[in-house]
């Protein structure tokens, strides 16, 4: 595809579009890559807080109480601020998925709406954002451009299911072969195009989307269909950093990651990228760069196969709070019951990240949950699977997990002073250790972040220069400086 040009996908997050002093840094972006001769695929989020906002409505909390105008109208100011700065009139350009959000706002109050209209619910953040996108960036930047509903890119292999399926409709993935023989490649008429993350469409053209965050794997999902020099992530960090920089801000900037430590890190739960999102890059051999909007002359982190010689112990580490470490009995040990909790818990979209299989008369386990936990809801979604699980009794404990990445990670955990020191002075604490050859997992009564702080201050693999670069608090402080100067 892109006989002439190479195509360049360069996705922005939602906190990147909402806010309207990015989009100068933005524009220029554009125009710089439009200037270098690519053409440009332009994937974005929606706008900050409304993804969140619609998916506690579909999760119908406080029904009895609802406003339906007041929830509209709190919906079309989300996006009125935005648009008026780029003095884009939001009503009329975005009529008619407001009108699509009310009704189907008023399908929710009544009744539970089916997952394909969760699922087009949830993509009006999207389709709201671009169709914005697209108007300010011809208005006001003169950058011609043509917008581009997602299902007409990304598509899944499979029509719906006679019985709709929650997998099906709210954490699908895109199939890029399939995706790539049926793009009708002569309807791009622009050089500049902006669509959606998040979803595409099934066989039968309903709306299908990505996981929560799934931004990011349409995003190299669209790098394999339009054969992409390479995939652009622009978020409010700069780059991949070895930890949560903003939890602790002594944490170094990644410069270089192979496609599989940045796959276990993202599937261990580092947040700059979707754990969905690497497959499709690594399958297509699509070279991924994470960058910062607010300071893009910083080269942020790149991933591709080129770097996956690199040796340099530990790459990255998660630390995870929102952890339940569970054991399920049954009043009168109804074996069946027990067998099938994993696949129950899964089809919740509950997370397993551990099971005790030695255990034969409960299922004791770890599970990654979304919000506060709360048992009696736990509890009550199981019964609603299964009324058999209203005998359960539940035990639980909340618990803090810590997952190091890197090759070789069983030889390094035995190596490393640092990391020796950290796991001896916290192992009365420790309830339970996982290893792999990429990652080893550490799970505790009680956080230790002070403990974290000083491993990360005291190991040497980050001082490699080749493989990391400055610490979060020297970057800020210098953009400080330059943010005092300008």
């Amino acid at each position: 595809m892109g006989e002439n040009k190479p195509y360049l996908i360069m996705k922005f997050g939602g906190t990147s579009v909402a806010n309207p002093q990015n989009w100068a840094a933005i524009s220029t972006q554009i125009k710089e890559r439009l200037s270098d001769h690519y053409k440009i695929v332009v994937v974005c989020s929606a706008l900050s807080g409304v993804s969140n906002m619609i998916e506690s409505l579909i999760k119908r909390k406080g029904v009895a109480k609802w406003n339906v105008d007041e929830i509209q109208n709190d919906f079309i100011r989300r996006h009125e601020s935005l648009a008026s700065h780029h003095k884009i009139d939001h009503l009329q350009v975005l009529q008619s998925e407001f009108e699509e959000f009310k009704s189907l706002l008023l399908q929710l109050k009544d009744q539970k709406i089916s997952y394909d209209k969760q699922a087009r619910m949830m993509s009006l953040g999207e389709l709201c954002s671009t169709k914005l996108v697209t108007a300010f960036l011809s208005q006001e930047y003169g950058i011609q451009n043509q917008w581009m509903d997602a299902k007409n890119i990304l598509k899944v292999s499979f029509e719906a299911p006679v019985k709709p399926s929650r997998k099906h409709f709210l954490d699908n993935m895109c199939d890029c072969a399939h995706s790539k023989q049926n793009i009708n490649e002569s309807a791009f008429k622009q050089d500049v195009i902006v669509t959606q993350g998040f979803f595409g469409a099934d066989l039968s053209g309903n709306t299908v989307l990505f996981g929560r965050g799934g931004s990011d794997t349409s995003a190299t999902a669209m790098g394999a269909v339009f054969d992409a020099k390479f995939v652009e992530i622009w978020t409010d960090v700069p780059g991949v950093f070895v930890v949560d920089p903003r939890q602790f801000p002594k944490a170094k900037q990644i410069k270089k990651l192979s496609y599989k430590i940045a796959e276990v890190m993202s599937e261990k739960g580092v947040k700059v990228l979707h754990r969905k999102c690497i497959q499709p890059a690594k399958d297509n051999k699509v070279p991924i760069v994470v960058k910062d909007i607010s300071q893009p002359h910083l080269k942020g982190t790149s991933i591709s196969d080129d770097h996956s010689k690199i040796k340099s112990g530990i790459m990255g580490m998660n630390c995870q709070s929102s952890l339940v470490w569970v054991k399920l009995t049954h009043e009168l040990f109804h074996a069946d019951i027990i067998k099938n909790i994993s696949a129950y818990l899964s089809q919740l979209n509950y997370r397993i990240k551990f099971q005790d299989l030695t255990v034969e008369d409960s299922w004791v386990g770890l599970i990654q949950v979304d919000d506060d936990f709360s048992s009696d809801e736990f509890l009550k979604k199981l019964s609603e699977i299964d009324s058999e699980c209203s005998n359960l009794n539940l035990e639980y404990e909340n618990i803090f997990g810590v997952s190091f990445v890197g090759e070789s990670m069983a030889e390094l955990f035995n190596n490393e002073p640092s990391l020796q020191k950290f796991f001896q002075s916290n192992q009365k604490n420790l309830i339970l250790k996982l290893f792999d050859q990429y990652s080893v997992s550490l799970f505790f009564k009680n956080k230790i972040n002070k403990d974290l702080n000083k491993m990360i201050d005291s190991c040497s693999h980050f001082n490699d220069s080749k493989v990391f670069g400055e610490a979060w608090q020297q970057i800020q402080s210098k953009q400080n400086k330059r943010v005092v100067a300008a």
